[in-house]
């Protein structure tokens, strides 16, 4: 079952706030653990999208899967565009 573009569009705004606000707040040292990698930062947003996702996104039995794959891979797109362009400004 293919999500509406409505849907799509609920979900690429909720990852687009949760992936920036990670952003900021980890560029500040302070925010940081000492195991912290921007290299693994997509990974770790990626993981954490589920929680964001079932908070904020309206969603059915029937496409509960599809919602949390897509805000997975939605945020982890994001993550790497956000990483890349710090590295190559």
């Amino acid at each position: 079952m293919a999500l509406s573009k409505y849907k799509e569009l609920q979900i690429a705004n909720a990852m687009y706030a949760f992936v920036s606000g990670l952003f900021v707040d980890f560029s500040n040292p302070n925010n940081r653990g000492k195991n912290f990698s921007w290299e693994d930062f997509p990974d770790l947003v990626a993981d954490y999208s589920y929680g964001t996702v079932l908070a904020n996104i309206p969603m059915t039995k029937k496409n509960k899967t599809e919602v949390i794959e897509t805000a997975k891979r939605m945020a982890k797109e994001i993550a790497t565009n956000l990483v890349n362009r710090k590295n190559n400004p």
